[in-house]
């Protein structure tokens, strides 16, 4: 009898590029983990401490009517060149103080409402997907959004907290692959 391998079917459902308005659903601590050093002399793979920032977004809706869910993994730094650090000035609309330079707790952005600019990316494997390429303070004007009821946590964070991540991807997941 033959085996067959063939290319999976994308079982996912795919949101147009752009920006669209968000809540953020959790910040995630995923804990010390891998990451490429950004020393172009000697590069290497280093242990960062890393947290993911999840969101739903408001006015796209699945074929079942949920929202569309997206995160964003970070470098748990407010360095100057840290991208937490920029998206956070950019979320907020002002720059962090020096008193706030000293320790700033993530968590405080649970809840908070944001527009995500959602943007295409080559994937590995050849195929089209999609992620956070953005974050930036609510328009003026726009009502504010809570978190569905019907909110879970994504499988794949689960995986990675638990130590199975296995998506052998450089960019961390995203819509397309949550699978759920």
């Amino acid at each position: 009898m033959p085996i067959i391998a063939k290319e999976p079917e994308g079982n996912f459902e795919q949101i147009e590029t752009g920006t669209y308005q968000a809540v953020c659903a959790e910040v995630i601590d995923l804990g010390e983990r891998e990451t490429q050093s950004f020393d172009k002399d000697n590069p290497a793979t280093v242990l960062k401490h890393k947290v993911s920032i999840v969101w739903e977004l408001n006015e796209a809706r699945k074929t079942d009517g949920k929202r569309f869910v997206f995160c964003k993994e970070y470098v748990l730094s407010l360095h100057g060149k840290a991208s937490l650090r920029k998206d956070l000035d950019a979320w907020r609309g002002v720059p962090f103080t020096a008193d706030e330079l000293k320790g700033f707790d993530v968590e405080k952005v649970t809840g908070a409402n944001c527009m995500l600019t959602i943007s295409a990316y080559d994937r590995k494997d050849g195929r089209e997907g999609r992620k956070v390429s953005g974050v930036s303070k609510a328009m003026k004007g726009l009502a504010r959004i809570e978190l569905s009821n019907d909110y879970l946590r994504p499988k794949f964070i689960n995986d990675i907290l638990n130590g199975k991540d296995e998506h052998g991807d450089d960019s961390f997941p995203t819509e397309e692959n949550i699978g759920f």
